[in-house]
């Protein structure tokens, strides 16, 4: 599972994502719960990138736990 500590984190944690020769940096800003319908709604801000990081919440086949994270930096890594 690659989600399954996703819960553990919380509102300033920082997430790092490594893309080709890039390091990017994003700090949770919201998590929240939402009903598992197959679809989800996200407010996505437009002059913020942002990632989504979705999965079932705590092993709940009902519900689905949503974190939302900005873009705060990004740099070279090699």
């Amino acid at each position: 599972m690659y989600f399954s500590k996703l819960d553990k984190l919380k509102v300033s944690d920082n997430i790092y994502v490594y893309y080709g020769n890039k390091k990017y940096t994003y700090q949770i800003m919201n998590t929240y719960v939402v009903k598992k319908t197959g679809t989800i709604s996200i407010q996505k801000e437009p002059l913020k990138t942002q990632l989504a990081l979705i999965t079932c919440s705590n092993y709940n086949d009902t519900e689905q736990l949503v974190v939302m994270a900005d873009l705060i930096n990004s740099e070279n890594y090699s």
